[in-house]
C-alpha cells in the first residue's frame, strides 16, 4: 500500500502548485476611425507582465489565473490609456478602442531653433535618473523573417524564440549583453534553397534595439554636432505631454532620419524612430561584408519603444527592418522583439547558455508542436504563414538543408590561429672558408645557445568533437631563423562545460624543418660564381642551416573568449629525424633575392663542423607559443 502513496501525493502537490492561465486575444483600434493601431503596449497593472500588439494591432496576452481580478493597461503614443478590467475580456476575440489625445504645437513653435538640441542634452544627462540604475532580467519574445519580397508573404524562412537578457544598468554606456534562449521555433519556407546568406544576432535584439543603453546615433553627445535637431509635434501619451524632436544629419553625408519622443517633464526618451538609407555611407565593415556577400544593404528603419512602470522607463519594444539586393535579387529582413516580464537580478548569465552574438539565429531554433507557444505571451503573427498542424510544420524543417547551410556547417569545423613564438637553439661550432668557393670569405662561429622569437599560424579542421588535423607554419623575425611546415593531428578535450570552457589539447606535429644561425657577412664588388650559380655584386648574408624532417609531440591549453576567439599558449619539444647540412648564401638586398644553398657532404673541405650528435646540431631545446585562435 506504501508505494501508491508518495505517487499520489506528488501528484496531489502537482495540482495544488500548478497555475492555470487564460489566454485572450483582440485587437487594438482607434476610437474614432476604427483602424488598428500598430504597437500599442498591453500590461497586467501591478505586475511586470505585459506585451506589445503587432503591426496589424492584434494581440494575444497571457494571464495568470491569481491576476483575472486585476486590470489590463492599454497605451500607445498618442492615445489616452485605457484600463480595462481583465474579468470583462471575452475569450473570443477582443476589441479595445482608445481615443486620441493630441497637443497644439503653437505651445513650442514660437521658441529658439537650438531649444531642441537643449532638449536633447537634457534628456542624455537624464537617463541614469529615467532608466535602470541596477541589472535586471529581461524576459521577451523575438522574431525573425527573412523573405524575397516587401511584403513577407512568402517567406525563406521565420525564427522565433523566447529569450531571456541580462540588461546592466543604464548609469553608463552599455554596448551588449548576455542573452540566454529559453525555447525557440523555426518555419522553413519552400524557397528557402534560394538564399545564400545568413544572418545573425537575431537573439540579441533587447540589446541590439536599445538605443538609449548603448546612447547610439543622437544619443551620443559627440555625435551631436553632427545632427540638426528640430521640435516637429507634440502628443500625449499615459497623462504626459511629449515632445516630438526630429533629427537629421548636419551636412547630409547619410540620410539618417529620425524622431526622438521625449517626455516633457523627466526628459525621459520614450520612443524612437530612425530610418537610415545606406548608400555609399556605409560603414567599413558592411562594406566589406557587402563585397564578400555581393549583396548591398539598402536601407534600414528602426522604432523603438520604452514604457514607464514604476517612475522607471524601460526597454518594452523593438522594430527592425532592412533589404539588400544583388542585380535583381532582393532580400527583406524583419525583427520584432516585445518585452514580457522583468525582475531584478544581479547573477550572470552562466557561459554555456549564453547565445553569442555571431550564432546564426536561424540555427538556433529548432523543433515544433502544435501548443508551442502555449503559456507563454508572444506577438500574433501578421502573415499568412502555415502555423495549423504539426505535420506541415515538420515537413518544412526536414531534409531542408540548402547548399548554403552544408557549406556553413563545413566552414564552422575550419579555425586559424595566429600567435608569437618563442624558441631556443643549441648550435655547434661551424668554419667557413669561400676562398675554395671562387671567393675570398672566411668565418667562424663559436658553439652558442641562442633564443629566438617569431610568429606561427595554423589551420585546422575539427573532424569530430575530439579530433582534429590541420597544418601549422612557423617562422623566425630575425636573420638567425628557424621555420617550419607541418602537418598536425591533435585530442582535445573541454575543461569546465558549465563555465567558460579552457581546452586541453594532446597532439604530434610532423613535417619539414629548417634551423640555421648566421655565421656573418660579406661584400663582392663583382659578380662571382658559387656552385654553379652566378651572383651579382653586393652583400650577402652567411648563414648555417639545418635542414630535415622532424616529430614534435605539443601540449597546449586555450581559454574561450567567445565561440569564435580563444586565447592558447603551447609547449613543444622537437625530434629530429633526418637532418641535412649545409650553409646558404643569400643577397642583402633586391626585390627577387639570390642565394646558393652549400651542402655539408659536397664541401667538407670548405665547410667544418665540430662533432655533434646529429640532434644537436642546431636542434631545439624547446618552444613556447602564444597567441590567439579565430573560428569561422
Amino acid at each position: 500500500m506504501t508505494k501508491f502513496l508518495i505517487p499520489l501525493f506528488g501528484l496531489l502537490l502537482f495540482f495544488f502548485s500548478s497555475e492555470g492561465q487564460t489566454l485572450y486575444k483582440g485587437k487594438i483600434i482607434n476610437k474614432v476611425t476604427e483602424i488598428s493601431i500598430p504597437f500599442a503596449h498591453l500590461r497586467i497593472d501591478n505586475t511586470n507582465i505585459g506585451t506589445v500588439a503587432n503591426s496589424n494591432g492584434e494581440f494575444s496576452i497571457v494571464v495568470p489565473n491569481r491576476y483575472l481580478k486585476n486590470d489590463l493597461v492599454v497605451s500607445c503614443m498618442g492615445y489616452k490609456n485605457e484600463i480595462f478590467p481583465i474579468s470583462k475580456l471575452s475569450d473570443k476575440k477582443n476589441i479595445i478602442r482608445l481615443e486620441e489625445e493630441t497637443n497644439t504645437l503653437a505651445t513650442v513653435e514660437v521658441l529658439a531653433v537650438d531649444i531642441a538640441r537643449l532638449i536633447v542634452e537634457r534628456a542624455i544627462d537624464r537617463i541614469p535618473q529615467n532608466y535602470p540604475a541596477n541589472s535586471e532580467r529581461l524576459i521577451g519574445f523575438t522574431r525573425e523573417i527573412v523573405s524575397p519580397d516587401s511584403n513577407f508573404q512568402m517567406p525563406y524562412y521565420i525564427g522565433e524564440a523566447e529569450v531571456e537578457a541580462l540588461k546592466e544598468g543604464y548609469e553608463k554606456r552599455v554596448k551588449n549583453g548576455d542573452v540566454k534562449l529559453i525555447k525557440g521555433r523555426n518555419y522553413i519556407g519552400e524557397n528557402y534553397e534560394n538564399i545564400n546568406v545568413r544572418f545573425y544576432g537575431g537573439a540579441h535584439d533587447q540589446h541590439n534595439f536599445d538605443w538609449v543603453a548603448k546612447r547610439s546615433g543622437p544619443l551620443n553627445k559627440k555625435n551631436l554636432d553632427k545632427y540638426v535637431f528640430d521640435i516637429a509635434d507634440t502628443l500625449r501619451q499615459d497623462g504626459r505631454d511629449i515632445i516630438v524632436v526630429s533629427f537629421k544629419p548636419e551636412n547630409n553625408v547619410n540620410s539618417r532620419i529620425g524622431k526622438l519622443h521625449i517626455a516633457d517633464e523627466t526628459y525621459a526618451i520614450a520612443r524612437i524612430e530612425n530610418y537610415h538609407t545606406i548608400g555609399k555611407s556605409q560603414s567599413f565593415e558592411n562594406s566589406i561584408k557587402s563585397k564578400l556577400s555581393g549583396y548591398n544593404r539598402l536601407y534600414m528603419e528602426y522604432q523603438i519603444d520604452y514604457t514607464n512602470y514604476d517612475s522607471l522607463w524601460r526597454f518594452s519594444h523593438g522594430f527592425y527592418k532592412t533589404a539588400f539586393n544583388k542585380e535583381n535579387d532582393f532580400i527583406y529582413l524583419k525583427s520584432q522583439y516585445v518585452t514580457t516580464d522583468f525582475y531584478q537580478s544581479e547573477e550572470a548569465i552562466p557561459y554555456a547558455d549564453r547565445v553569442q552574438y555571431r550564432d546564426v539565429f536561424l540555427n538556433k531554433v529548432q523543433g515544433y508542436d502544435p501548443e508551442f507557444w502555449e503559456g507563454h505571451n508572444v506577438m500574433p503573427f501578421e502573415h499568412n504563414i502555415p502555423y495549423q498542424s504539426k505535420d506541415e510544420w515538420e515537413k518544412s524543417t526536414i531534409d531542408k538543408r540548402s547548399r548554403t547551410d552544408k557549406i556553413i556547417s563545413i566552414l564552422e569545423r575550419f579555425r586559424t590561429s595566429f600567435a608569437l613564438v618563442y624558441g631556443n637553439s643549441i648550435s655547434p661550432r661551424v668554419w667557413l672558408d669561400m676562398n675554395q668557393l671562387g671567393t675570398s670569405w672566411t668565418g667562424e662561429k663559436e658553439s652558442m645557445t641562442s633564443t629566438f622569437f617569431g610568429y606561427s599560424s595554423f589551420i585546422k579542421y575539427e573532424l569530430g568533437k575530439s579530433w582534429i588535423v590541420g597544418f601549422e607554419e612557423i617562422s623566425s623575425f630575425a636573420t638567425r631563423r628557424f621555420r617550419s611546415q607541418m602537418a598536425t593531428i591533435e585530442w582535445e578535450r573541454k575543461l569546465f562545460p558549465r563555465s567558460r570552457p579552457v581546452y586541453l589539447s594532446l597532439g604530434a606535429k610532423t613535417g619539414y624543418s629548417m634551423n640555421g644561425t648566421k655565421l656573418g657577412d660579406f661584400r663582392s664588388d663583382q659578380r662571382f660564381e658559387l656552385n654553379g650559380r652566378r651572383l651579382d655584386s653586393g652583400g650577402y648574408d652567411v648563414i648555417f642551416e639545418s635542414r630535415g624532417f622532424g616529430v614534435v609531440p605539443f601540449m597546449s591549453l586555450s581559454l574561450e573568449k567567445s565561440r569564435r576567439l580563444k586565447f592558447y599558449g603551447e609547449a613543444s619539444l622537437p625530434f629530429i629525424l633526418y637532418n641535412n647540412y649545409g650553409v646558404h648564401i643569400k643577397e642583402q638586398r633586391g626585390l627577387f633575392k639570390k642565394s646558393v644553398w652549400l651542402k655539408e657532404k659536397d664541401y667538407e673541405s670548405s665547410i667544418q663542423v665540430s662533432e655533434h650528435s646529429n640532434n644537436e646540431r642546431l636542434s631545439r631545446n624547446g618552444i613556447l607559443s602564444a597567441g590567439i585562435v579565430l573560428s569561422f
